[in-house]
């Protein structure tokens, strides 16, 4: 299985959606608002911002990586 960067566009298995993943355990997300570093939560592997309608990525969440099912092509 391929480990996964920050910065990859990735495909969530559940719903087929495109999410961009912004966190991993080594590498935190940084809020660009407070300033303050996210790391996933605890038995996850990575962070992510779900893609909207409009083609933005917002709304962070902690997946794991078996929830990812195939990484997208730019």
């Amino acid at each position: 299985m391929k480990k996964h960067k920050v910065n990859d566009i990735v495909t969530l298995r559940v719903s087929g959606k495109k999410a961009l993943i912004v966190a991993t355990k080594s590498e935190p997300y940084t809020s660009p608002v407070c300033r303050q570093d996210y790391y996933p939560e605890e038995g996850y592997d990575y962070i992510i911002l779900h893609e909207s309608k409009e083609g933005n990525f917002e709304g962070r969440d902690s997946i794991c990586k078996h929830d990812i099912f195939v990484t997208a092509e730019l």
